[in-house]
């Protein structure tokens, strides 16, 4: 299993997924400069909203993940307690 699920679909990991997931790792999000850039590429690829999506999916899944690790870290305490 890939990084929450990554892979787009049901069924085979595809040579597409391994695309998708290598994207979104590669897809950084802490340096405004290089977001304003990596953006600039690719609107002159024409895959600009591509790009931004793939940013938007990124930030959700580290919210997601940021909370499962936060409920873990809730009930490890209670049971400390």
């Amino acid at each position: 299993m890939t990084l929450l699920a990554a892979g787009k679909g049901d069924g085979e990991y595809t040579k597409a997924d391994y695309q998708y997931y290598r994207a979104y790792v590669e897809t950084k999000l802490w340096d405004e400069k290089e977001w304003a850039e990596t953006l600039k590429k690719a609107e002159a690829k024409g895959n600009k909203t591509e790009v931004a999506k793939l940013a938007l999916e990124k930030l959700d899944a580290m919210a997601r993940q940021k909370a499962m690790t936060d409920l873990m870290d809730q009930a490890l305490v209670a049971e400390l307690h």
